[in-house]
């Protein structure tokens, strides 16, 4: 029973300073844990779709004709993965990108406090010191749409997932007209 008292004494102590300084060391850890989340997606979409390619390649080579599907079957899996594989990724980053936002916001509500500035906004600084990462109403998402919409944001995570079904779906048609 002390030791409730104790650690609620030590909540209760806690200052405004300690607190956003502790919010910002966890959205720090946050972020690395999405990068390494989304770079376990990506090196695993290419490690399997090549692997997946490599074995169907190998089927197609062996049997010949007997399986003219096959390829046709492969293209539908290829894109269908692309397809769920940039889903899941543009999700993770979507949060990613909620954090590094809210991270960005707070140290300039930080700096602000630091400066002594009287007319800093709580409400706001109330709403960053929450989890921002998977928050639904999270306030700042044309920041995070316009981030996810730009070159840096979706169009390069873009061309990792739409490579590979472009030039298997340019193959599989050279292939089927050559026949």
């Amino acid at each position: 029973m002390t030791e409730n008292k104790t650690s609620l004494n030590l909540h209760q102590d806690i200052t405004l300073e300690e607190l956003v300084r502790s919010e910002l060391q966890g959205k720090d850890m946050a972020i690395e844990r999405y990068d390494s989340i989304l770079w376990k997606i990506r090196s695993g979409y290419v490690t399997i779709l090549y692997g997946a390619i490599s074995l169907l390649g190998g089927a197609i080579s062996q049997f010949g004709r007997e399986i003219q599907s096959l390829p046709w079957l492969a293209l539908a899996l290829i894109w269908g993965f692309s397809i769920c594989a940039f889903i899941i990724d543009r999700g993770f980053l979507r949060s990613k990108i909620q954090v590094v936002i809210a991270k960005d916001k707070l140290v300039d509500i930080s700096q602000q406090l630091a400066a002594g500035a009287n007319n800093t906004q709580f409400n706001e600084l109330s709403v960053l010191l929450h989890n921002s990462g998977e928050d639904p109403t999270f306030p700042f998402k044309s920041d995070v749409h316009k981030y996810l919409w730009s070159w840096s944001g979706a169009g390069s995570v873009l061309i990792l997932y739409a490579i590979t079904p472009i030039v298997g779906t340019i193959i599989s048609v050279l292939l089927a007209i050559q026949k």
